[in-house]
């Protein structure tokens, strides 16, 4: 399987873009993996003429056939912005073009550290299992929950993987890019929920289950949601991605305040 590097700055972010604009920046990612081990304070002093930031993908690596929706995109990515976890809002790409099979983009260099600098917090996903997804909200709400995942052990000390995150609703839909839709839960709860657990649950390395953790005047204010890796996870590529990693950025993926304390953009969570 191959490891997809997510900063906390990036994940605790807003993103609001399509499938393959979503695929697109998967792909950059993949691409930054050998300047996001060697730590970014060695990315910082390479010359700019040097920075990767230009990539050029087919079809078959975005795995799509539809070549009239990857023009749209050459197009649809220079408009696309990304709101950062601090609150920042930057343009995502500053050049992009499609041509005889090929789509071209250059993300925008003040970008780097958000994509590159591991040290304070990242998350670990499955390249495949995003790819294999046919939403980008619910490739989003995949990253998010993937982001709460931790080693524990049961009554027999055999060892494994769960998360738990309970979040404001309208929260949770900033995150998906998706705050001013589905007013109505009942067609958020179809829509998205549903549709993100059906495909989640059957299609990548983890299940999640979800509940309503609190209403007022009976309106939904809350969710909690339970994430469970599964047991076929290919163990052996974690650990060898482990290696590569700076060592300042090992360690637990949640963001953290002064204190230790843990959160999601400025909330408290618990944890089973």
């Amino acid at each position: 399987m191959t490891q997809i590097l997510l900063t906390n700055k990036l994940n605790w972010g807003r993103q609001e873009l399509s499938l393959i604009e979503k695929r697109t920046l998967i792909l950059v990612l993949e691409k930054l993996r050998p300047y996001q081990c060697k730590g970014f304070e060695q990315v910082k002093q390479t010359p700019y003429g040097e920075l990767p930031i230009f990539f050029r993908f087919t079809a078959k690596e975005l795995e799509t056939k539809d070549t009239v929706t990857l023009g749209r995109v050459g197009d649809s990515l220079l408009k696309r912005i990304i709101r950062l976890q601090d609150g920042g809002a930057y343009n995502l790409f500053i050049h992009s073009k499609y041509e005889n099979g090929i789509l071209e983009v250059s993300f925008n260099p003040e970008l780097l550290p958000a994509f590159c600098e591991l040290a304070n917090g990242h998350t670990k996903v499955e390249k495949e299992s995003l790819f294999a997804l046919s939403s980008p909200i619910t490739m989003r709400l995949y990253e998010i929950l993937s982001g709460f995942i931790r080693t524990k052990r049961d009554d027999k000390n055999a060892e494994y993987q769960t998360g738990f995150l309970v979040q404001d609703l309208e929260k949770l839909k900033e995150l998906l890019g998706i705050e001013n839709k589905y007013s109505n839960f009942s067609h958020f709860k179809r829509e998205v929920l549903d549709r993100a657990q059906s495909e989640i649950n059957d299609k990548t390395n983890i299940s999640f289950d979800w509940e309503i953790s609190k209403k007022e005047r009976k309106k939904v204010m809350q969710l909690q949601f339970r994430v469970t890796v599964k047991n076929n996870t290919d163990k052996k590529s974690t650990e060898n991605s482990d290696n590569q990693i700076p060592y300042s950025a090992k360690g637990n993926n949640l963001p953290y305040d002064k204190q230790g304390t843990e959160f999601l953009v400025g909330r408290k969570i618990s944890s089973f």
